[in-house]
This record gives C-alpha cells, structure tokens and sequence, in this order.
C-alpha cells in the first residue's frame, strides 16, 4: 500500500512538472504585445509634409570672361544671395609676367613709339608737297595772267595742290592713329607697373 503511494506521488509529480514544462512553453510561444503611442483624441488641422530631393535649373545662362589670366580671389557670394546690377562679383589677381612678357611690352611700346615718328614724317613730308604744289600753283596762274602758257597748265597745278591736300590729311589722320597707339600701349605698361608687375619705364 505504501509502495502504491509513493509512485502515485511520483506520478504526479511527473504530470505537473511536465505540466509546468508545458505551460512555460506556451508563455514562451505566446506572441509579445506592441508598444504603441497612445495620446487622447483631439479635434485639429492635420498637416502634412513631403521631403524630396529636387533639381533647380536656371533660365538664362551668362558666361563670364576674363580679360588677364590670373588667380581668382574668393568669392563672398553664397548660393541665393541676391545681386544687383554692376556688382562686383568676383576679383582677379593677374599672374606676375613672365620675362617674355616683360619683352612683349616693351617691343609693343617701342614698335608704336617708331610708327608714330614714321607717321610725323609723312606729315612733314606731305606738307612739304603741299607747299610745293601750292607755289607752283601761284607761279602758272602768273603765268596765263601774263599770258605765256594756257590755263589749263594752271588747271592742272590746280589739281596737285587738291591732291597734296589730301594726301597731307591723310597723313595727318595716320599720325593721330599711331599717337593713339603709342598712348594705348603706355597705359597698358603703366598699369602693370602700378600692379608691380614690371619695372619698365613706360614714358
């Protein structure tokens, strides 16, 4: 009898600890519950807001140009920035002149120095023309006035002195135009040397 209870109880603790075994199983298996935000309901706007990536593409396109090769400075501007109209945007630092460029200068200055001394001749030659072909007018309109030759020798000296006159302004015109030369030509060599870029007396 004794013997008959003692597996009873043993059975028994079999069952529960199979039972218990079983039941932490199921808890185990059980799905976990979701953490959600809860808050109370209001009545409001909804609003709602999209981001995106977008792409912004310019009507008109303008290409600048320098007119030196040098190192661009920085520049101040960010994107956005409003501009007005002959703002500076941007400077320029021009790059030291190599000794080529040094030469060039100076053969440029030299080369409109002599044209415009060329010029000044011709000047002085065509005037010298002008005078001549104007006495040789006044000595054959004495001459038909005195009746020795026919007019048309002084028609004739007539035209020279036309032609003198404009072979003298045209003279004159290229002696202004190679003057401009020579000032251009300095201001140039005088604003490098201002920037310090050469020391060649440019007057």
């Amino acid at each position: 009898m004794k013997r008959a209870l003692a597996m009873s109880r043993k059975r028994l603790l079999v069952i529960g600890a199979a039972v218990a075994v079983l039941g932490l199983v199921a808890f185990w298996l059980l799905p976990q519950p979701l953490e959600v935000d809860a808050s109370e309901v209001a009545a409001g706007r909804m609003q709602v807001t999209v981001d995106d990536q977008g792409e912004t593409r310019s009507h008109d396109r303008f290409l600048l140009t320098a007119p030196v090769a040098g190192r661009l400075m920085r520049i101040e501007l960010h994107d956005g920035d409003e501009v007005v109209e002959n703002q500076l945007l941007a400077q320029i630092a021009p790059l030291p002149l190599s000794a080529r460029e040094h030469d060039e200068i100076s053969a440029r200055v030299a080369s409109a120095e002599a044209l415009q001394r060329e010029a000044e001749q011709r000047v002085r030659h065509a005037d010298e023309d002008l005078g001549q072909a104007r006495r040789e007018l006044d000595r054959q309109q004495k001459l038909v006035k005195d009746g020795f030759i026919a007019p048309q020798a002084a028609e004739q000296a007539n035209n020279m002195v036309i032609t003198a006159l404009i072979e003298a302004d045209a003279a004159r015109s290229r002696a202004r135009a190679a003057a401009a030369d020579v000032t251009e030509a300095r201001h140039g060599c005088q604003l490098r040397a201002k920037q310090g870029f050469t020391r060649r007396r440019c007057d």
